[in-house]
């Protein structure tokens, strides 16, 4: 498919400001890494990102099927991805053989949504249907009712939690933020993860404060069914 039919594609689906908006910014991001690629991998980029946010929806689960909530949730983490120049935020639901609970009694964990930068790998497909006991930090945010995880630096870690810090210098992880979704009755629902791969980042005050409104901005949108 030609470049000029794959912009009508996104032009018709998106809008046409959208799709001029998105397409700058790539632009300025590829300008600024240095990188010279042609306007249609970015193009193709746009639309297999949106291919694989459909493919999310059939791994985890069924476990929604309102694609207009969905489809703002996606949106949601995206621009909250760019507000924090970080490289993944993925939003991880509690479940049990695929019914959500109410209660704290969750066995199982499932990545439903995900956005991430460029050069930065998807691995929503890797944490589908998983135990919490697999992750150290799923169970640390659950079980100790801890509604954020804020490590702005691994390094920190290292003599004060060395277990916490291999399992994050393993995956490359240089920052990690997370907090928990909450549903009507503050019972958790799921969480927020935001992740720092490429360098350190220490969320200041106010971007903070928009990690944790969004969290509960997501978790209204999760909720409704």
């Amino acid at each position: 498919m030609s470049n000029i039919e794959n912009i009508l594609i996104l032009i018709e689906k998106y809008g046409f400001s959208v799709v001029v908006a998105i397409i700058m910014i790539y632009v300025v991001v590829y300008i600024v890494k240095g990188q010279n690629k042609k306007i249609d991998l970015l193009v193709n980029h746009i639309i297999n990102n949106d291919d694989n946010n459909k493919k999310t929806t059939k791994i985890s689960d069924g476990l929604h099927n309102n694609s207009k909530d969905m489809n703002r949730v996606q949106e949601i983490i995206y621009q909250l991805l760019k507000e924090v120049d970080g490289d993944r935020i993925s939003i991880f639901e509690y479940h049990n053989g695929g019914q959500n609970l109410a209660g704290i009694d969750f066995k199982k964990c499932t990545n439903t949504y995900e956005s991430v930068d460029f050069n930065v790998d998807r691995k929503f497909k890797d944490y589908q249907n998983l135990p919490i006991s697999t992750n150290m930090l799923w169970t640390k945010l659950l079980y100790n009712n801890k509604k954020i995880i804020n490590i702005s630096d691994i390094e920190k870690l290292k003599n004060k939690d060395s277990s916490l810090y291999y399992h994050l210098k393993s995956q490359n992880i240089k920052s990690y933020y997370s907090v928990l979704l909450n549903n009507y009755d503050t019972k958790p629902i799921g969480f927020l993860e935001l992740i720092y791969y490429s360098k350190k980042h220490e969320l200041n005050s106010d971007e903070l404060i928009l990690f944790n409104n969004t969290a509960i901005s997501i978790a209204g949108l999760l909720i409704k069914k």
